[in-house]
């Protein structure tokens, strides 16, 4: 496995101990928070505290997760609104897909939500 990290990496330090070895499917509930008003998603996203902050964990295949981290990269050096992009973890064993990791966006909401 390989992490790439946007610095500063000692944001996200705790987050190296999860079990990335596992599909994020199959982690221990006990290591993930539940969202209120979390939307649909058609990848498996999870959510972890770690050193008090919360970040988003959606797995997805390593194209797409490096082409989504380049794009939120971007988004934050142009000063536009988004999720802060903290990093991928890429290179799982047995052929998993990479997982992308953001910090959660605080009062956020899915569109389904909102509109109900």
């Amino acid at each position: 496995m390989r992490f790439v990290f946007r610095p500063p990496v000692t944001d996200g330090a705790g987050l190296l101990e999860l079990p990335w070895h596992q599909p994020l499917a199959n982690w221990n509930p006990n290591l993930v928070l539940q969202v209120p008003q979390r939307g649909i998603s058609r990848h498996v996203v999870q959510f972890v505290v770690q050193d008090g902050s919360v970040f988003a964990l959606k797995e997805m295949s390593e194209p797409l997760a490096r082409h989504e981290y380049a794009l939120l990269c971007q988004l934050q050096e142009q000063g536009l609104p988004a999720v802060t992009p903290l990093g991928i973890c890429v290179d799982r064993p047995d052929g998993q897909d990479a997982v992308l990791v953001t910090r959660y966006l605080e009062y956020s909401m899915s569109y389904r939500y909102l509109f109900s």
